[in-house]
Parts: structure tokens; C-alpha cells; sequence
């Protein structure tokens, strides 16, 4: 006896006007309006921000994500993220909105990022001798304070 077909398998799939969409299409449409990108948008998002931001800005920063039509940015320090707020946030969101048009972007918000600082070849040696015109001068404490006082 030849196996059964399972119910429903004849039938062709509907397209046309008021038919609903296939639930692959409905995902990516919701992925698409909630901002949740995959690797290649990721990428594109980056090099997005680069050239609306620039090299020397682009450097410090890294795009975290969109997420509810804000666009979140990762920031090296509190001065860069200062600067960024005050002075480049309309331009830079005017810049990414005339970029990526279909993510729909409403704000940008930047974040403070740890991660960001510099390499450790870029930081200071700390096995450096200090500085002999600063002298090596330490402040006596008493025996029973902390390392902060008190």
C-alpha cells in the first residue's frame, strides 16, 4: 500500500491581494521594524556610522544597535559621549535617517562603553620611573587609616 499524503498537501499556496503573508515574511517584516539586524545589516550599520561620523569619531565609538528606532552608541569616555551629546547628535542623526531611510530612526542615544578605551600598547607604562621633577613625595598616613583615609 503506497504511503499517505498528509491532508492538505495538494493544495497550492494562495498569493494575491488579502492573503496573509507566509510566517517567514512576517518575521522578517517584524526583524525589519524592530530594528533586530543580522550580521550583513550590522555591518552595513557600521560602516554607516563611519561615514556619517568620521574616522576620528567612528574610532572612539562602535554602534551598539537599533532598538524601538533609536540607534545606540557605544562611546569611549564621558568626554567624547559630552561632545557627542551636545554638538554632532542632530547631525549625526539627520545624517544616518538620509543614510538608512528604511530603519525608520527617531533618535540616537549614546553609552558610555569601558570596552572601548585604548589598547594596552596605546596606555601608559606603568613600570615607567615617575618623573624626577615631580619628586617621589607620599603623603604619611596614619598606620591605621585605609587607602582613602579616614
Amino acid at each position: 500500500m503506497p504511503p499517505r499524503k498528509p491532508a492538505g498537501s495538494s493544495r497550492k499556496p494562495r498569493t494575491g491581494p488579502g492573503t496573509p503573508p507566509t510566517l517567514g515574511a512576517a518575521l522578517a517584516e517584524l526583524i525589519r521594524i524592530k530594528g533586530v539586524a543580522s550580521t550583513g545589516e550590522s555591518t552595513q550599520l557600521a560602516q554607516d556610522w563611519r561615514a556619517a561620523a568620521g574616522d576620528r569619531i567612528a574610532d572612539r565609538t562602535r554602534v551598539i544597535g537599533v532598538r524601538h528606532g533609536a540607534l545606540h552608541v557605544g562611546v569611549q569616555n564621558s568626554a567624547l559621549l559630552g561632545e557627542l551629546a551636545s554638538f554632532h547628535k542632530d547631525r549625526l542623526l539627520a545624517e544616518m535617517q538620509r543614510r538608512m531611510p528604511e530603519t525608520r530612526l527617531r533618535a540616537l542615544k549614546f553609552k558610555l562603553n569601558g570596552e572601548l578605551r585604548k589598547p594596552p600598547s596605546e596606555r601608559p607604562n606603568p613600570a615607567q620611573p615617575p618623573d624626577p621633577a615631580l619628586g617621589n613625595q607620599q603623603i604619611p598616613r596614619d598606620k591605621n587609616q585605609g587607602p582613602f583615609g579616614g
